[in-house]
């Protein structure tokens, strides 16, 4: 199964720009800039150089706004071509916008209070087949506030997990809504699903 290319090989990662990623997630998730202004949002495995979470914080989209990740911060710098690990510093990254609002954690257990809600939460390709799928969504939707909306993107047809998933959203209490638009999330050849999990 292959998701990304050279997502994980040393050296061979060239970084997108904060504003091109963040383009990326309001293509995959079907959104506006507009939709996310002063919303609260969550990030779920932003990656541990959250451009897109910077990215909204530097252009005052929203200041609630957080990443989650199960890596340390910087650690994805590795992964970086020499020009990236120049363009993403030390120094620059001790001074990134997102650095203080970066949670290191495991998704299916947030050291969040409960009391906190979202708006929006997304995962954007961060579910994997050795994860505790059922978990980490029962975690995840009880962040969301009335009307908030858990997004997940993209899902294959062909990947163990996007299986998995329709079993557990079969499972939901009537509590929640849930949208599946299929081919809707393009990605080369082949378009991926969009998730959408809304709290009534």
């Amino acid at each position: 199964m292959k998701k990304e290319s050279n997502r994980f090989d040393i050296g061979k990662m060239d970084p997108p720009t904060q504003e091109k990623n963040f383009n990326w997630y309001l293509e995959d998730f079907g959104l506006k800039t507009e939709d996310l202004k002063d919303k609260k949002i969550l990030d779920i495995g932003s990656g541990t150089i959250p451009k897109f979470v910077s990215y909204c914080l530097e252009n005052n989209i929203t200041d609630q706004i957080y990443a989650v990740d199960r890596w340390s911060f910087g650690k994805e710098r590795s992964f970086y071509t020499q020009e990236g690990r120049d363009q993403y510093n030390q120094s620059y990254l001790d001074e990134f916008p997102a650095r203080s609002n970066f949670i290191q954690a495991e998704g299916k257990k947030l050291p969040i209070s409960k009391e906190l809600k979202f708006d929006y939460i997304f995962m954007r390709a961060s579910i994997d087949q050795e994860q505790d799928t059922d978990g980490l969504i029962h975690e995840v939707l009880s962040y969301l506030g009335s009307g908030g909306q858990l997004r997940i993107a993209p899902l294959h047809k062909d990947w163990p997990e996007t299986s998995r998933l329709r079993e557990i959203l079969l499972k939901l209490s009537d509590d929640f809504i849930t949208e599946w638009r299929s081919g809707v999330v393009p990605r080369g050849g082949t378009n991926g699903d969009l998730v959408i999990i809304t709290r009534k």
